[in-house]
């Protein structure tokens, strides 16, 4: 993984938050609650793979195992 596409793929979760932090916030009387809910758990584990991710990134790039 080069550092262009870790950036990128932190880019995109922070995107991912902003418009799921929208939903919860704004998107209630248009969608379910049960939608909003499935939306929040997929960036709990989006987060997860995330910084497992970073720290996979950072190990191989400092050799530290």
């Amino acid at each position: 993984m080069n550092h262009d596409h870790f950036l990128k793929i932190l880019k995109n979760q922070l995107l991912f938050f902003k418009n799921t932090f929208y939903t919860i916030t704004f998107g209630r009387k248009k969608s379910p609650i049960y939608k909003v809910l499935v939306d929040f758990l997929n960036y709990l584990r989006l987060i997860y793979f995330t910084y497992f991710n970073i720290f996979k990134y950072f190990n191989l790039k400092n050799n530290i195992f």
